[in-house]
């Protein structure tokens, strides 16, 4: 049966305030609200997946509704059949020929189900030896319309209203319980109604037009209709909470809606982006909101009331006319140190007004004002002096030079002061005494940003020019230089934060660069090679990125877009609050309020005056991963728990499928997600590179734009991850379609030069050599027919041969002679119908698919059977090999896998059995570690011994 499930979430409820209930595809996915002490300050409330129930998972359907009846038995529908479950046990499952919009229950153990046909039937529980349904009452609704979607409101006691969404636009009406006939009609979508809503006695549709309408259901008249979607809007909710109305859909946002007193339509008071895919189910749990993806994502937000959590307001001091240009908050809220124009530094209490005067020296620079991590030290300098001043003590301390100081940063409780002439000097005030590291730059740059990785030595140090480096303080030495200089990381543009994440004694380091981009590295100092290594690339959404935060185990960038400050969840992009203040050419300071509803403190200065604001945000925690937002196009297994996958939406994710609660239940996490490729990625493969102490993976995509991308991974030591070597490019603007590595699987360490073959949309095959070492790749030899056609896929037969078949209905035997050239070898015709999937298993047995549903079986370089099960477009095939029979699996786009047994001794092959995939789109098939893997809109894991029972491989 499936092991492991990610699908479209269609659907949630809400069994009680710690329990939510999410179907994913033909699951029912259960998340318990647990208590959690990892943060110092307060308790948060964080959501866990605790069980996972199959529901439909021998038909595949997924799964549209859930509710309770009679405060034990749950009922479940989706698609053609619906199932009643206690203590989430399924009980009994009823199939029907149509699909099922709506239910509902209508009397103690009786529901109401409407279906696409416009009928509906009354079910009763019958509650006997074993629970079953009973069929009290069938009909058909008076109207021919096709429906897509249907709501049933219950007003009163034993009453029963049907309001049902058509394809051209109308809402009807009926009392199913009373009469067949409509009983009303909402008109004014232009288009297909999407989804429907009943609140405070108002009905609300979306439909493909864009539109959020809100209707009268005594006049059957509109009331508003109002715009803010780009695309589709699929799904509708409300916040009891804050008085929101929820839409959300394909564009991949939230438009939050609000009524107000004298509004003849609905006011958009947010809109959120949220980068997860098309948006399918919401629900509200008090002021929190869960958002369910198509591609399988399950996504928590927090709503607010409002986007400041109070009003704006300007600090004011008793001389009105200071002008301040320079400050930063201390440790109380109300707490401040500030640069005044005159030169003079003063602690100020907003709450008490009481200022105090530190220090005045005019020739202090109003940018140098800075604090430690401990918010008991802060610092200003001059041209060539700095100031440490104690503001608990109140001591002050100089230090002076004989160069000009080019800048200061503070990390943590370490001050970082860098010259013109290249010199930087460290005080690592966390170490007692205070320890003094001395680092020559060449050429001398300004320092913009700063890390010391905790509990260690190593030093690293942005730059303005967009360049970083990093230092080993364990060395003794009396003035250090750079170990390793990454030149123009960022561009040229000046790397504004450096953060880092430490697992199991590796880091990874976070860039953050004018430039708009996010870069985070990989770090072990252990490693005998180049020990920083870029992982992956991210853009933070930011004009004018600044900084990394960290709060409640996510990771949030805080900067300037035009005249806005913003601030974004880094995995999913959500932007979760947004002030405007002029921009970013200004003194200002910003961290997160851990209080019973944590919110950001935004402080800056704005014509000479300071300001604060608190900040409302809209928090974001991913439940369960998605792995893209459109069609998985490649899957590849680069160790029997960890995938790559490539999309059409250019991503590539490496996801790792673990155990997790006691090993009942799995999880598919994502690791990393790169967006290197500009088009579609059309395949993924690895080759693994062994010497007597270590192994590395070598990973190669190829996709749209003629690119094809190289990759190292490393399994050994420390997190698996991608690292990116160099890129080919072809010069024409071609798609390559396929590639095969001409190599063993394993190689030794003593191998560098790897041929590789591709297929171009073009037409033509070309045999490439790529050599590891130098980086280099080089076009050996260019195959192409002078025909109206193109090969379509590939696949090897060994390291001499490989198969293609092409859209003319043939395949193709090529062999790799010894001077490199590619020859063909063979032709075989299979079908006219076009040909869409391949497998070459060995040099006897090659499996071809058909747009028809076939399978072709080619044995002994001969076509010799045929067998026909699905009923569209064959997309994948894989074999596996036992006891001299061949087992062979097929997906198509009909949604099942078929498994066939071929005899090679008879040349025939058989039908075993088929299943119904729970995921649609499905584009190939893979099997790694007893385990089908099947992807498209999803992916989905399924046991082999589903089909094959006391598997063992040969």
């Amino acid at each position: 049966m499936a092991m492991h499930i990610v699908g479209p979430r269609l659907c949630s409820y809400k069994k009680n305030a710690d329990t939510l209930l999410v179907g994913n595809a033909s699951v029912i996915s259960i998340y318990k609200r647990y208590v959690s002490e990892n943060f110092n300050i307060n308790n948060v409330n964080e959501w866990g997946l605790h069980q996972e129930v199959p529901v439909f998972v021998e038909r595949g359907y997924n799964i549209h509704g859930i509710f309770e009846i009679d405060d034990k038995y749950l009922i479940v529908f989706g698609e053609k059949a619906i199932a009643i479950l206690k203590d989430y046990k399924v009980l009994k499952i009823r199939y029907y020929r149509d699909w099922i919009l709506s239910a509902f229950c209508v009397k103690n153990l009786e529901v109401i189900l409407h279906f696409s046909t416009n009928s509906i039937t009354i079910l009763n529980i019958i509650e006997e030896e074993i629970i079953t349904f009973k069929t009290k009452y069938s009909a058909s609704l008076n109207f021919s319309t096709v429906a897509l979607c249907s709501l049933f409101v219950s007003l009163k006691k034993d009453e029963c209203y049907l309001y049902v969404g058509t394809c051209f636009g109308q809402i009807l009406m009926f009392k199913p319980l009373e009469d067949l006939n409509v009983l009303g009609r909402f008109e004014g979508h232009h288009g297909m109604v999407f989804a429907l809503n009943f609140v405070n006695d108002k009905l609300y549709s979306i439909g493909d037009d864009r539109s959020f309408r809100c209707w009268d259901i005594n006049s059957q008249s509109e009331i508003s209709c109002s715009y803010g979607h780009e695309f589709r809007p699929f799904s509708i909710a409300y916040c009891k909470t804050f008085d929101y109305h929820l839409t959300a859909g394909g564009d991949e946002m939230v438009c939050v809606w609000k009524w107000y007193d004298n509004e003849t339509k609905p006011k958009l008071v947010q809109k959120l982006s949220i980068k997860g895919g098309t948006i399918y189910s919401m629900i509200c749990f008090d002021r929190q909101l869960f958002l369910g993806t198509y591609h399988g994502g399950l996504i928590q937000l927090q709503l607010n009331d409002n986007i400041l959590k109070g009003p704006s307001e300007e600090i004011e001091f008793e001389d009105s006319k200071l002008k301040i240009r320079g400050f930063n908050c201390l440790s109380g809220k109300n707490e401040f140190v500030i640069i005044s124009s005159n030169g003079e530094v003063f602690l100020y209490d907003h709450l008490t007004k009481i200022s105090e005067i530190l220090l005045t020296d005019k020739d202090i620079r109003s940018d140098s004002l800075l604090i430690s991590g401990s918010k008991k030290v802060v610092t200003v300098c001059t041209k060539t002096s700095v100031y440490f001043i104690n503001i608990i003590k109140k001591n002050i301390y100089k230090e002076s030079f004989d160069k000009t100081i080019m800048s200061t940063i503070w990390y943590n409780n370490s001050f970082f002061v860098s010259f013109v002439d290249g010199n930087v000097i460290v005080y690592n005030f966390s170490i007692t005494p205070c320890k003094r590291f001395d680092i020559q730059m060449k050429p001398p740059t300004q320092i913009t940003s700063a890390l010391i990785i905790p509990n260690t030595s190593y030093i690293f140090i942005g730059q303005k020019n967009g360049c970083f480096f990093y230092i080993n303080g364990n060395e003794d030495k009396k003035v250090y230089e750079a170990k390793e200089i990454f030149i123009y990381a960022h561009g040229k543009e000046a790397i504004s934060d450096i953060f880092v994440k430490t697992i199991n004694l590796t880091h990874i380091i976070y860039t953050i660069g004018k430039d708009g981009l996010v870069i985070t590295w990989f770090f072990n100092p252990l490693l005998e090679t180049k020990n920083v290594i870029p992982r992956t690339v991210i853009s933070s959404s930011l004009e004018w990125p600044n900084s990394i935060y960290l709060f409640q185990n996510e990771l949030y960038i805080g900067g300037f877009h035009s005249k806005y400050f913003q601030l974004f969840h880094l995995e999913t992009g959500t932007k979760i609050c947004e002030f405007e203040c002029g921009g970013g050419h200004r003194a200002w300071s910003g961290r997160f309020i851990d209080s019973e509803i944590p919110y950001f403190d935004f402080s800056f200065i704005s014509k000479g005056s300071l300001n604060r604001v608190m900040l409302n945000c809209n928090f974001v925690s991913i439940l369960d991963n998605y792995l893209h937002t459109l069609q998985i196009t490649t899957i590849c297994a680069i160790t029997p728990t960890h995938y790559l996958t490539g999309s059409v939406d250019t991503n590539i994710v490496l996801s790792e499928v673990y155990n997790f609660n006691n090993n009942s239940l799995k999880k598919q996490k994502v690791l990393q997600r790169i967006n290197q490729h500009i088009s579609t990625i059309y395949d993924i493969k690895c080759i693994k590179q062994e010497n007597e102490e270590t192994s590395t993976i070598y990973v190669i995509t190829v996709g749209g734009k003629g690119e094809i991308l190289f990759w190292k991974c490393c399994v050994d030591e420390g997190p698996i991850f991608l690292s990116h070597l160099h890129t080919f490019k072809f010069d024409e603007d071609l798609r390559v379609l396929g590639l095969q590595i001409m190599v063993n699987e394993t190689i030794t360490s003593d191998i560098n030069i790897i041929p590789l073959i591709t297929i171009l949309s073009d037409g033509s095959i070309k045999l490439l050599e790529w050599n590891i070492e130098s980086k280099t790749t080089t076009i050996l030899d260019n195959y192409i027919e002078d025909v109206n056609w193109m090969y379509s896929k590939l696949d090897k037969i060994n390291n001499t041969s490989f198969a293609s078949i092409g859209t003319d209905g043939n395949l193709y035997i090529f062999e790799i002679t010894n001077d490199m050239k590619i020859n063909k070898v063979k032709t075989i015709f299979i079908e006219r119908a076009g040909l869409s999937s391949l497998a070459a298993y060995n040099a006897s047995l090659i499996c071809v698919g058909s747009e028809s549903g076939t399978l072709h079986i080619i044995y002994q370089g001969v076509k010799v059977t045929e067998i026909r099960y699905h009923a569209s477009t064959l997309t994948g095939i894989t074999v596996i090999d036992t006891n001299k029979l061949y087992h062979i699996f097929s997906v198509s786009l009909d949604c099942r896998i078929g498994h066939y047994i071929f005899n090679s001794g008879f040349g025939s092959v058989g039908f075993e059995n088929g299943k119904v995939l729970s995921i649609s789109d499905p584009s190939n098939i893979i099997f790694n570690k007893k385990t089908l893997i099947s992807i498209g809109a999803g992916v989905e894991h399924i046991n082999i011994d589903y089909f094959i029972k006391d598997f063992v491989k040969k």
